[in-house]
């Protein structure tokens, strides 16, 4: 379908899988633009299902909505089934609650937040006891579905207003135009936060509400993510990932991630290639952190400075393990030597599979300067800890310490509000005139060298430095004190 009507989709028509819509902004366009697409499907001896097809409808359900002259409805009739649900019983009873109720999100403002005590039922080693909170929420999302209102279609012509809010442990925002007198909504969206983003003060909550990127920016934070000195230059997915750890979204990002990974020279030079030859590794060992290592060398490298000593544990059975000499150095110690099964590699096979991620990213970090790989090795070894694990379905930094290491793209956006921040904070020093009051504790204050703005009255302190500098305002007015 994508490619028999490559050349009108968003233009005349829309496409999905088998599904597609024409469309028109009056009746005469859309049948201008019907008989573009019935022509096609003839040159291209594609058949419609006559039953199947429905002409001139002012509105009618698409992929489980509701298109109107008027906006985005949900599906009644799906959500009168919603509606009828009991309250579930199992875990996989409220993952199949949520997932039927995800489908309309879009439409429920704050839907994290009133979803939170049913979504903390689906974390790992929490008893199902489906309480009090979780029953208001149970029927507060079918009543929320059940009243949802018409989502309004962007109008690309008009200007888009964002608005954010966070509450404790969620934040959401709601997109929407004013195409009348008053707001209206086109998308509704939230989440809920991670532990540390939960100790984050008020304003840097609503701020985590949404982070905007767009333009040369785009390409500057994927790149940062990518080829920066601490991050690796890892493949496109695990580059996304990052990405999102640091805060930022865009929807082409597979795509551009892809696409960098495509130009990047040390990847395509220094890529790895298909193991589907290579042997079976063994599951991950389960142990306590640190309890015990895998060792095996890698090399040969240049020679460098600075020699260190570490503690290894599990190796195989090469010659530079099995001696006397490396044995004594154990002794020494009171390190335990145990040395895998012979001819069986996947016993260190963490040990290599991490191995060869390091050797890997180093190749594409040093490039033709192969001396320099000791002066890299530390940001490599934080780019492999901070890279997200399949297996393990975190990082290895985070699953050694708890939390999420903070990437230098995330610290440099961090410190770019800080400096705007005090550019704000220079505005708000004082001393200032009250130039008006207005009802609710709104006034306005003036500056001598700048214009007047508001602010809330409650954030306003008395002036206990001596005289009223002349240089403030020359007529000061006084107001009467509140009774």
């Amino acid at each position: 379908m994508m490619a028999i009507f490559h050349d009108m989709i968003e233009k005349t028509m829309e496409v999905f899988l088998v599904d597609f819509l024409v469309f028109g902004d009056s009746f005469s366009s859309c049948l201008s633009h019907l008989d573009i697409m019935l022509q096609r499907c003839e040159d291209t001896n594609l058949v419609l299902n006559w039953e199947k097809c429905h002409f001139m409808v002012k509105e009618g359900i698409v992929l489980g909505h509701k298109i109107t002259k008027n906006g985005l409805e949900v599906d009644r009739s799906k959500v009168y089934v919603i509606a009828k649900l009991p309250y579930p019983t199992t875990v996989k009873g409220v993952r199949s609650f949520l997932g039927h109720a995800d489908f309309y999100r879009r439409f429920i403002q704050d839907f994290s937040k009133i979803a939170r005590p049913m979504t903390h039922l689906l974390e790992k080693e929490t008893p199902f006891v489906f309480s009090k909170d979780c029953i208001d929420a149970f029927e507060s999302l079918k009543k929320k579905l059940t009243e949802a209102s018409i989502l309004v279609v962007s109008d690309w012509n008009l200007p888009f207003e964002l608005m954010c809010d966070a509450s404790d442990f969620a934040i959401g925002v709601v997109l929407g135009q004013q195409k009348t007198k008053h707001f209206q909504p086109i998308h509704y969206a939230s989440k809920t936060m991670t532990e540390a983003q939960i100790h984050y003060t008020t304003m840097e909550k609503e701020m985590l509400a949404v982070v905007c990127v767009h333009g040369q920016e785009v390409f500057d934070i994927l790149k940062a993510c990518h080829e920066g000195p601490t991050e690796g230059n890892h493949g496109a997915n695990f580059n996304a990932k990052k990405v999102f750890d640091a805060g930022f979204f865009w929807h082409t990002i597979y795509k551009d991630a892809h696409d960098l990974v495509k130009s990047c020279d040390s990847c395509q030079r220094q890529g790895k290639i298909s193991q589907k030859d290579e042997m079976p590794q063994n599951v991950i060992q389960v142990c306590k952190i640190f309890n015990v290592w895998g060792t095996n060398f890698i090399g040969p490298f240049p020679s460098s400075r600075g020699n260190r000593t570490h503690g290894a544990i599990i190796s195989d059975r090469e010659t530079y393990f099995c001696n006397d000499k490396f044995d004594k150095v154990m002794s020494k110690y009171g390190v335990t030597h145990r040395l895998s099964t012979a001819y069986h590699p996947q016993t260190s096979g963490q040990v290599d599979v991490s191995n060869r991620g390091l050797k890997r990213i180093l190749k594409k970090t040093v490039g033709e300067n192969c001396a320099s790989w000791s002066e890299k090795l530390d940001d490599v070894l934080w780019a492999f800890r901070t890279v997200y694990k399949t297996p393990i379905g975190c990082t290895p930094y985070k699953l050694v310490y708890g939390k999420s290491g903070h990437l230098p793209i995330e610290l440099e956006h961090k410190a770019y509000w800080a400096l705007k921040h005090v550019n704000f904070d220079l505005k708000t020093v004082g001393p200032f005139t009250i130039t008006k009051v207005f009802p609710y504790g709104t006034v306005e204050l003036s500056l001598p060298d700048g214009p007047n703005f508001k602010v809330n009255g409650h954030r306003v302190k008395h002036y206990f430095e001596g005289d009223v500098p002349q240089l403030v305002v020359p007529d000061l007015q006084t107001f009467p004190m509140d009774k």
